[in-house]
C-alpha cells in the first residue's frame, strides 16, 4: 500500500525527469502498437495484445499527468476573465458541472433513441439493451437537472434544501444501480456475437482511443475533485459522468481487441473480464450513494428535530427561577 501511495503522489507531482521518461515510454508503445500491427503474422498472439494493454496503460497515465499539470491554468484564467459577465459563470465548479451535464442529457436522449431505431429495425437484442442503458442515463443526468432547478427556485430553508438534495443523489443512486442490469444483456451480446457495435476502422480506432482516454481522465478527476463539494446535485452528476465513462472504457478496450487483437480466446476473456469490473465498480457506486442518501435524509431529519426540541425546552428555562 505505502508504494502505491508514493506512487500515485509521484503521478501528481513528477519530476521533469520522471514525466519525460514516462512519456517517452508511451511513444515506444504507440511505436509498438503500430509495428505489431504491420508483422503481426510473424509474432506470437500474445506480443500484440500485451503491447496493447501496456499502450493504454503509458497512454491513460500520460493523460492523467498532463491534466494534473494543467491544473493551475485554469486559475489564471479565472483572474483574467473572471469578472466577465459570461465567462466568469464558467469559472464556477458548480456551474460547469450542470453546463456539461444539460449537454450530455441531450446526446444521451439522442443516442437513446438512434439506438433503439436501430434496435427495432434489426430486431437486436444487444442494441436494445444499449438505448435502454443511454436512456437510463439520461433519466439520471436530466431528473438531477430538473431537481437542481426546482431547488434553485423554491424559497424553502437550508434544511429543506439539503433533504431535496439527498433525496437527489438516493434517486441518482437507484438510477446507476439499474444502469448495471441495462447495459448486462449488451455486453453479453458483444461478447457472444462477432458483430461488434464498438467497432472503429482505421484512423477512427486511434481518434476514439485518445477521446475515450481524455473522457476517462477527466471524469475520474472530477469524480475525485466533486467529493469536496457540499452541494450534493453536483456530486452526483460527476458520478454519473464516472460511470459512463467506465462504459467508454469498456467500449475501448472492446475495439482494441477486435482490431488488434489476434488470439479470440484471450479477447473474449479480457472483454469478460473488463465487463466485469465496469459492472461491478458501476453498482457499488450506485449502492454506496443510495446509503449516503439516506444517511443524509437521517441526518436533516435528526438535525430539524433537535432544533426543535431546543426550542421547546427554552421556555421552560426561563420559568424554573420563578418557581
Amino acid at each position: 500500500m505505502k508504494f502505491i501511495g508514493k506512487f500515485s503522489e509521484k503521478l501528481r507531482n513528477p519530476t521533469s525527469l520522471f514525466a519525460a521518461v514516462w512519456h517517452s515510454l508511451t511513444i515506444v508503445f504507440a511505436v509498438g502498437v503500430v509495428l505489431c500491427t504491420v508483422f503481426f503474422d510473424a509474432l506470437p498472439r500474445w506480443v500484440p495484445s500485451l503491447v496493447n494493454m501496456l499502450s493504454a496503460v503509458f497512454f491513460g497515465v500520460s493523460v492523467y499527468m498532463l491534466a494534473v499539470r494543467l491544473f493551475p491554468l485554469p486559475k489564471k484564467l479565472a483572474a483574467k476573465f473572471g469578472r466577465h459577465k459570461w465567462l466568469g459563470k464558467f469559472f464556477d465548479y458548480s456551474f460547469r458541472t450542470k453546463f456539461f451535464s444539460a449537454i450530455s442529457f441531450c446526446l444521451n436522449a439522442g443516442y437513446a433513441l438512434f439506438q433503439a431505431v436501430l434496435a427495432v429495425l434489426g430486431r437486436s437484442v444487444g442494441l436494445g439493451a444499449l438505448a435502454a442503458y443511454y436512456f437510463v442515463l439520461a433519466s439520471a443526468r436530466g431528473g438531477l437537472l430538473l431537481w437542481d432547478r426546482k431547488i434553485a427556485d423554491s424559497d424553502s430553508p437550508d434544511a429543506e434544501r439539503e433533504k431535496k438534495q439527498a433525496r437527489a443523489y438516493l434517486f441518482s443512486g437507484i438510477l446507476l444501480t439499474l444502469l448495471t442490469a441495462m447495459i448486462v444483456p449488451a455486453i453479453i451480446q458483444h461478447i457472444a456475437s462477432e458483430a461488434n457495435s464498438f467497432l472503429y476502422t482505421g484512423l477512427m480506432v486511434y481518434a476514439s482511443a485518445a477521446y475515450s482516454f481524455a473522457k476517462i481522465a477527466s471524469a475520474t478527476l472530477n469524480f475525485f475533485r466533486a467529493k469536496k463539494q457540499d452541494d450534493l446535485i453536483v456530486r452526483a452528476m460527476r458520478n454519473v459522468s464516472f460511470s459512463a465513462a467506465l462504459m467508454s472504457l469498456f467500449a475501448l478496450q472492446a475495439t482494441l481487441n477486435r482490431v488488434f487483437g489476434t488470439d479470440p480466446e484471450f479477447s473474449m476473456r479480457m472483454n469478460a473480464a473488463t465487463s466485469g469490473i465496469v459492472c461491478l465498480l458501476t453498482l457499488a457506486m450506485g449502492v454506496s450513494m443510495i446509503f449516503t442518501g439516506r444517511r443524509q435524509l437521517r441526518g436533516a431529519g435528526s438535525g430539524s428535530d433537535g432544533s426543535s426540541d431546543d426550542m421547546g425546552s427554552a421556555p421552560e428555562e426561563k420559568r424554573q427561577p420563578q418557581a
